[in-house]
């Protein structure tokens, strides 16, 4: 599962707004997507795409 989001975040053409929004939208209810998400978002200094 992990794998298919990391596909979708890093490995996509999408904005990371739009990327994060599916992916939340798609495997939310997972908790380590969940975790995931919450440490993407929350991130001070944001992530290399």
């Amino acid at each position: 599962m992990l794998k298919k989001v990391y596909r979708l975040i890093f490995r996509s053409k999408m904005l990371l707004k739009d990327a994060l929004a599916e992916t939340e939208e798609t495997y939310g209810d997972n908790p380590c997507v969940k975790n995931f998400l919450e440490f993407v978002k929350n991130s001070s200094r944001g992530i290399i795409k």
